[in-house]
């Protein structure tokens, strides 16, 4: 049992959401396991998406992707991406950016809309759904509230990649890669100027 003082921290209510993280409390959205990755730094080609991201829009996209790769030689070193160029908890869906990226070995060029790119490593938290596209808000809300539960905690590099799985029985599965590094906010004092001390 948790201490007087851990209950009251815990009990506080997060900005960020995730309920779940109080105990004996029941969260807006269900439980998801979470695990670590590291990822190696990769060379990428990226195509980005315009309007609503959709499963015809990912797979077309995946397709152009795969056929520039061929057409200029490339060596395909992972399974295409779909990526989120936006911090999910501050900017609202239909302003966000994205894009499909296909991690690639070779000299790449642009081509009919497809770039050249990198795609950082370092170290992410991993969570899948398995209720498709339509679940992702949900599962940002835990993602972000279980390990980012503060208004002042933010994503350095705000560019969340998405790997979609077909299962079996024909069910969509996406898997959410989150890179942990993170900076906090400084604190103003109240009164201040706004100019951030040096």
């Amino acid at each position: 049992m948790a201490d007087d003082i851990t209950l009251r921290h815990l009990s506080r209510q997060r900005v960020r959401g995730a309920p779940a993280t109080v105990p004996g409390s029941s969260g807006f959205v269900h439980d998801y396991d979470a695990e670590e990755l590291m990822r190696q730094t990769q060379r990428s080609l990226v195509l980005a998406i315009e309007g609503e991201v959709t499963l015809l829009k990912l797979r077309e996209g995946f397709q152009r992707l795969e056929a520039a790769a061929a057409a200029q030689k490339l060596k395909v070193t992972g399974d295409p991406l779909y990526v989120v160029k936006s911090d999910p908890m501050v900017i609202v869906p239909n302003k966000r950016e994205h894009e499909v990226c296909l991690p690639v070995r070779g000299e790449a060029k642009e081509e009919d809309g497809v770039k050249p790119s990198r795609l950082e490593g370092g170290y992410f938290i991993v969570s899948t759904t398995t209720g498709g596209l339509e679940d992702l808000e949900n599962l940002y809300t835990w993602l972000f509230g279980k390990f980012l539960p503060a208004r002042r905690h933010e994503l350095t590099r705000p560019y969340l990649l998405h790997r979609v799985m077909t299962g079996p029985d024909g069910g969509i599965s996406v898997e959410v890669q989150v890179p942990a590094s993170l900076s906090i906010k400084p604190v103003r004092a109240p009164g201040s100027s706004g100019e951030e001390p040096t």
